[in-house]
């Protein structure tokens, strides 16, 4: 039985230092003839990770038990001793696979099969006395499965930890309040955050202002309940440069408690530059025929343009039809419901107005017809009538419950960003 010291001792150790110190201190107690620790190579075959002897069982450790152990008869001994637990037999089994030891008929065999959450498996075997006291036998089990698997799992943690610092894409860890807590080398390279400068702050250091509040909105509201997040996001650096990320966000549970964030964070700024230059070529969404994000943003700069020379003052509207969202599970149901809510939109609006597929159940309005407040008023109440009657998709009728929010020009804003974000985030608080 091992002493506390010595189970204290080798909590925090790996598995290597854990065997090697296990093996020789077990040969220091009385009773004890050698130990052997193997780990699954193959199939029926265990390869040698630590072992001692004492006196004529040294040398036959290292001739018969150095490298590999036919493990099949042991595992097959283990199976049918279901009163030991499943882990722990007595008795060599004899099979001509196996070495014979020089004292077969003088000693017993505790063979013991230490399982951990992922295989491989550990084997252990003990050189016993004949007629071991059982007291002694069970409580040596015990020390030596929660060592191993502590051991395991120590040796698990550091790998992965390895794996993720030195991992290509940007990661952190926040604690449930957002707090940074870790961040690996990558995080540094993509948003020239040093560990000194980022840890105990909040990710809103990246916030670039290109996503609004209905953003953040859904994103808390999706990790907070302990569901991943994903999303192509527009970032800031420390230096004030934009980047593009795929972003996934996976809550941290612990006993049904979101308890930690881990962020993870793929560079795409290229890959999103040469998709806006396909979509400026292209123009429109392939499935509703509406603007896509790059033309409507285009469009809505031109405008602008148009406004500082005096052009009349237009409106900006954000479009979101929450009854769309079956849609996006079933294709065929998701490019009908799409081109019927694009007619009902191009028959709503006023023929110099414009319309944008933002997402898939998201749009985007330039309401040149718009320019007063007055005429915004009126715009809404035809857009929430010509959007509110339930839509026919194959066999099922669809109520599209749109939700709308306008900024105005110059009054809520004289950028494409201002603007748009303005719309954005008054849409987010009419769904509080």
């Amino acid at each position: 039985m091992l002493t506390a010291g010595m189970r204290a001792a080798l909590d925090d150790a790996d598995v290597p230092t854990v065997l090697q110190t296990l093996a020789q201190e077990l040969i220091a107690q009385p009773g004890l003839d050698f130990a052997w620790f193997g780990v699954e190579s193959g199939a029926g075959r265990h390869a040698t990770l630590a072992c001692a002897g004492s006196g004529r069982h040294r040398a036959w450790l290292q001739e018969a038990l150095a490298t590999q152990v036919d493990s099949s008869p042991i595992i097959h001994l283990l199976l049918q001793a279901p009163e030991q637990s499943g882990d722990v037999g007595t008795d060599w089994v004899a099979s001509p696979r196996r070495p014979a030891s020089p004292a077969a008929a003088a000693e017993s065999l505790m063979a013991m099969v230490v399982m951990t959450s992922q295989r491989p498996w550990y084997l252990a075997l003990l050189g016993l006395p004949p007629h071991a006291d059982p007291a002694f036998q069970q409580a040596l089990l015990q020390d030596i499965r929660w060592l191993l698997q502590r051991a395991d799992q120590r040796t698990r943690e550091r790998q992965l930890i390895l794996a993720m610092e030195q991992a290509g894409n940007s990661m952190f860890l926040t604690r449930a309040d957002g707090e940074i807590i870790w961040l690996n080398a990558a995080f540094t390279r993509l948003t020239g955050y040093s560990e000194r400068e980022a840890l105990g702050r909040n990710p809103r250091i990246l916030k670039s202002g290109r996503q609004g509040a209905r953003y953040y909105q859904d994103l808390w509201r999706t990790i907070s309940s302990g569901e991943v997040w994903s999303s192509e996001t527009v970032d800031k650096d420390r230096f004030g440069y934009l980047y593009a990320i795929d972003q996934t966000i996976s809550p941290v549970l612990q006993e049904g408690q979101v308890t930690h964030y881990l962020s993870v964070h793929a560079d795409v700024t290229r890959k999103r530059v040469l998709r806006m230059e396909a979509e400026r070529v292209q123009s429109r969404d392939p499935l509703t025929g509406l603007l896509n994000p790059t033309s409507f943003r285009d469009e809505l700069n031109t405008r602008l343009k148009r406004s500082a020379d005096g052009a009349p003052d237009f409106a900006v509207a954000s479009l979101s039809l929450p009854g769309l969202r079956f849609a996006a599970d079933n294709r065929d149901c998701e490019q009908l419901a799409l081109e019927a809510v694009a007619e009902r939109l191009r028959a709503v609006l006023a023929r110099d107005d414009l319309a944008a597929s933002m997402g898939p159940q998201d749009f985007a309005l330039l309401l040149n017809s718009a320019g007063s407040a007055a005429a915004v008023e009126a715009c809404r109440q035809k857009l929430e009538a010509g959007l509110r009657e339930p839509l026919s998709v194959g066999a099922q009728a669809v109520q599209l419950l749109p939700r709308l929010a306008f900024a105005l020009y110059p009054d809520d804003g004289t950028d494409a960003d201002t603007l748009w974000r303005c719309a954005d985030d008054a849409l987010a608080g009419d769904a509080r």
